[in-house]
């Protein structure tokens, strides 16, 4: 018999538990993919049973999920900032790139205090640099005055 065929049967007896995944992990719109390779990894690394084929691909499956998650997440703490709430609106991405603009402009007018331009400079540059705890707390301190400030312009 075909190894192809074997995997189709088996891939076949396994609805019920592919369509529990699916169901469980429906905000992801690739999970089916993930399922199906992951199934085709373990079946050509000897798996063959149903319930360790279940088990190894669930598995699978949630550390994909956490992964994208994470991503997600680190994606939307670099776009909005630490502590403020995303504000979903029907915009356009034109008005949206225009609001950014105005608040990059905003921020450029502002000063930086001297004890501040240690962690300006770390929090801007691509490669992080070290600073120290004392920087650190003076940075945060503007950072959170500068944030009030900016709000009630």
């Amino acid at each position: 018999m075909d190894p192809n065929d074997t995997f189709t049967d088996l891939y076949n007896n396994c609805v019920a538990w592919r369509r529990h995944l699916h169901r469980s992990y429906r905000a992801f719109a690739d999970i089916d993919s993930v399922i199906g390779l992951s199934m085709w990894e373990h079946f050509c690394n000897g798996v063959t049973s149903e319930r360790e084929l279940f088990r190894v691909v669930s598995v699978d499956v949630r550390r994909y999920v956490r992964r994208e998650h994470r991503e997600w997440a680190v994606v939307e703490r670099l776009r909005f900032g630490a502590g403020e709430q995303p504000r979903w609106s029907s915009r356009d991405s034109i008005e949206t790139a225009i609001d950014r603009l105005g608040i990059a402009q905003q921020m450029s007018a502002v000063p930086v205090p001297a004890k501040a331009q240690a962690w300006a400079a770390h929090v801007v540059s691509d490669t992080p640099t070290r600073i120290s705890d004392a920087e650190r707390i003076a940075g945060l301190r503007w950072a959170k005055t500068a944030r009030k400030a900016l709000a009630n312009v």
